[in-house]
């Protein structure tokens, strides 16, 4: 049940979404499968048995196989000699591919099964003033904390813009190829100052056995996963409505902002909701500000 579930996820769907349940293949006769397939949908749909198992699976097969000899067109009426020419196999991603942002939460810039060779591109910035330098680690899987996920490798990029935190912008870009090398490069857009590593198919990452035990443990915390995404965008949030309150106020107020962003640093990791939701109603109250996680 766990390839249903991974199927409808992958599609962006919900089971709700489902309407129909064609059973194919042998082991759809087993009784337990069924029982249990049908618990999946709530009982809600009747799981459709009048296609043949076994033949199911050769027409299937037939049937694309004649499409592709008539090179993916004519619906395999036109069997042309030289069909499969310009037959192409796209491989996919077997795990999300992303970095470490503040507070180890993993920012995904390649989602799992995206067809590669494929490119992507981000902007981030700094969460400190006057920063110069920042690391990127980089991770492969499907938890929003890195400690749940695979390491595969980091570097430094120093020479950022010196401002303000929020106000170096430093575009992060990855490209996997057909190999299955992945290459991550990071460039700020005003020093052009730039770093970059490659990582081979053959390091550091997981066999498919690790991958699918990752996958499982995405999904057995996905609650706890969920409640630790929440709680790091409402930090994200404050933390960056306060920086731009810091720039509108002075004296005691600026130095009430100073203690919440300290608060933010030192103690925001291990508090819980209740104490995050405090300070925005505190900066909501005290300064005007709305927290828009």
């Amino acid at each position: 049940l766990d390839t249903v579930e991974a199927v409808v996820r992958d599609a962006a769907c919900q089971l709700s979404d489902i309407t129909e349940c064609v059973l194919v293949g042998g082991s759809t006769r087993v009784p337990k499968l069924q029982e249990r397939l049908s618990e999946l949908f709530d009982g809600r749909l009747e799981l459709c048995k009048t296609v043949h198992p076994d033949e199911a699976v050769a027409v299937g097969a037939a049937v694309q196989g004649a499409i592709l000899r008539a090179g993916m067109s004519g619906g395999g009426a036109d069997l042309a000699p030289d069909g499969c020419q310009d037959l192409v196999l796209l491989d996919v991603t077997p795990l999300s591919l992303g970095i470490e942002l503040e507070g180890g939460q993993m920012s995904t810039l390649i989602k799992r099964s995206t067809a590669i060779p494929c490119a992507k591109t981000r902007e981030y910035t700094t969460v400190e003033d006057y920063q110069t330098a920042i690391d990127v680690a980089v991770y492969e899987g499907e938890r929003p904390h890195v400690s749940g996920n695979n390491k595969l490798g980091e570097f430094k990029v120093e020479g950022l813009y010196r401002g303000k935190a929020g106000e170096a912008k430093v575009e992060v870009s990855f490209a996997l190829d057909a190999n299955g090398i992945l290459s991550v490069s990071a460039k700020d857009k005003v020093t052009e100052a730039s770093a970059s590593t490659t990582i081979k198919a053959d390091r550091g990452r997981l066999d498919d056995e690790d991958i699918e035990k990752m996958i499982a443990d995405a999904k057995a915390y996905r609650e706890q996963d969920a409640e630790f995404a929440r709680k790091t965008s409402l930090r994200n949030a404050l933390e960056e409505a306060c920086y731009e309150t810091k720039k509108n106020v002075s004296g005691a107020r600026k130095a009430a902002i100073d203690d919440m962003l300290e608060w933010l640093e030192y103690d925001a990791e291990d508090a819980d909701m209740a104490a995050l939701t405090e300070r925005v109603e505190t900066l909501k109250s005290d300064f005007g500000v709305t927290v828009k996680a």
